[in-house]
């Protein structure tokens, strides 16, 4: 078939190439079956060569719970019946999370490749970095900022006060924050001056000083799992 030998002739070559270079995609075919990843993707997914993940599908690669890996496959077809590239925000999501209490965020792209004859015949999905999108500097204000989040710091905080954190450091005000957890404006106090204080070494209280440390440490550019749900957002 034609659409056969656009795929394998012209289509598989060049993404052969492709993925010997600095980019993160998978190539797939229109029944979602990878033919090919880029060598970065292979490294990450601990797969040695890309005959060792063709024919896999996303459920197969098994990082995805099934509530993410649905939703996404809706989109893959929604990319097969409508021809037209879709860029998403995956919150969270993975089924073994590499963090204890943010979600992961991942902005990615399903692009259709389309033969001479109009036909979808595979789609490029493609890890895009999170600054190419204007929704990300509305949900994450410091993204842009280098901060990481402190790995000491974050080992010894319970979800409550990381979440006590997130909402300090994005100005939000602990009257607002108790009504916003479902807990009394005491015991948000009380959890700030008796725990978090001393996790970072404030003896003295300052909440100025812990919301410019909270910032500094990169706690308002990531969105605690107790607050959101995970979900996929669609980027126009």
């Amino acid at each position: 078939m034609k659409k056969n030998n656009f795929l394998l002739g012209i289509v598989i070559p060049y993404y052969e190439v492709q993925a010997q270079k600095d980019d993160h995609f998978i190539l797939y075919n229109t029944n979602g079956e990878i033919i090919l990843a880029a060598h970065l993707v292979l490294k990450h997914l601990e797969f040695n060569e890309n005959n060792d993940i063709k024919g896999k599908t996303l459920l197969q690669l098994n990082h995805g719970t099934p509530k993410m890996v649905e939703l996404i496959n809706q989109l893959f077809t929604s990319v097969i019946k409508t021809k037209q590239t879709i860029k998403f925000l995956t919150i969270g999501g993975q089924k073994e999370p590499p963090f204890k209490n943010h979600h992961e965020l991942v902005l990615q792209k399903f692009e259709p490749i389309i033969d001479d004859k109009n036909k979808v015949v595979a789609i490029l999905a493609c890890k895009l970095p999170l600054l190419e999108s204007n929704l990300i500097n509305l949900l994450l204000t410091d993204l842009k900022s280098k901060s990481k989040l402190d790995n000491k710091i974050i080992e010894t905080l319970s979800s409550r006060e990381f979440e006590i954190l997130y909402l300090l450091s994005h100005g939000i005000s602990q009257y607002q924050i108790a009504k916003i957890l479902g807990i009394t404006r005491s015991t948000v106090a009380k959890i700030i001056s008796d725990r978090i204080y001393n996790k970072f070494s404030l003896n003295n209280p300052n909440s100025e000083k812990l919301i410019a440390l909270a910032i500094q440490h990169g706690f308002n550019s990531k969105v605690p799992k107790t607050l959101v749900e995970e979900q996929i957002l669609i980027i126009p």
